[in-house]
């Protein structure tokens, strides 16, 4: 039996990227990623999975959207990254779990 996993931290803000160039790098994920591995499934007939290890301070209800929309479709799931050394004040980790609490209704748990 063989098996892989890849992990990456989903940053669609990475390099200081404005809102609007993070909405375009999902939507490049969410066009791209099902005609990429379509193709390949296991032995239960799955998709490749891919974990969105996403951050939490990077929340965006556009962004949370379009990836719930892929784990519907049964392509992964997505983690919350809490980055604790970038925490404002000891209330920040509670703000962003209420914010991605949203998530499992859009069908991602």
């Amino acid at each position: 039996m063989f098996s892989s996993a890849f992990a990456d931290h989903y940053e669609p803000l990475r390099g200081k990227a404005y809102r609007h160039q993070g909405l375009e790098r999902v939507k490049r994920w969410f066009e791209s990623y099902p005609p990429m591995v379509d193709r390949f499934h296991d032995a239960g007939g799955r998709p490749p999975q891919h974990t969105f290890f996403y951050p939490a301070e990077e929340y965006a209800p556009e962004y949370a959207d379009l990836l719930a929309q892929l784990c519907q479709r049964g392509y992964g799931e997505v983690e919350i990254h809490l980055r604790h050394d970038r925490d404002k004040t000891p209330h920040t980790e509670d703000s962003e779990r209420t914010s991605w609490c949203r998530v499992p209704a859009r069908g991602c748990e």
